[in-house]
């Protein structure tokens, strides 16, 4: 069955060469997992961490977002998919992402893609810090199956090592992502 092509997946593909291409250098976007390292040495699974209300709400027509009267409005700058604004009632107001839920999820369709020397993972997320920091004492909880998690918002992609719970931030620049920093 040929693989069908995600602009998620693509620009995930894109910022992990901007920021660490010699790894990637010989990647492609495939399925189960979605990106894959044509000499076997890496397999990465591409998701959104962002809770589920929220994901509906990023994918109504902003035009109609503005008409409805909600207290509430996050500006979300450019997404995916253009430009975007969401509206969060007050009762659901929070950073909008379930990063630990996403991992738990792509952690058990695991044991079902290809097999890669290392698997990780690329997860979409909204920016808020303390969701990186639920995230990693969640792992330290259990025995993480993903080597590395990619976390990206748009600007900043950070790459989280699961055996040593460390973080590196890069700056991603633009939606062409034609150059990435370490910082």
């Amino acid at each position: 069955m040929p693989n069908r092509v995600h602009p998620e997946e693509l620009r995930a593909l894109q910022v992990l060469q901007t920021i660490e291409p010699a790894k990637f250098r010989t990647a492609v976007n495939r399925d189960r997992p979605d990106i894959q390292c044509l000499d076997g040495t890496v397999g990465v699974e591409v998701t959104r961490a962002i809770e589920q209300a929220v994901s509906a709400l990023l994918a109504t027509d902003q035009h109609s977002a503005h008409r409805r009267p909600h207290p509430a409005r996050l500006h979300l700058g450019h997404t995916v998919g253009g430009p975007r604004d969401a509206v969060f009632p007050n009762a659901r107001w929070t950073s909008g992402n379930d990063m630990v839920a996403a991992y738990q999820r792509k952690a058990r369709l695991l044991p079902g893609y290809a097999s890669f020397a290392e698997q990780d993972l690329f997860l979409f997320m909204l920016p808020e810090a303390s969701d990186v920091a639920r995230l990693r004492g969640y792992l330290r909880t259990v025995t993480p199956v993903f080597t590395v998690i990619y976390m990206y918002d748009q600007r900043h992609c950070w790459r989280l090592e699961t055996a040593s719970n460390t973080i590196t931030r890069f700056v991603v620049a633009g939606r062409s992502a034609d150059s990435g920093r370490h910082l």
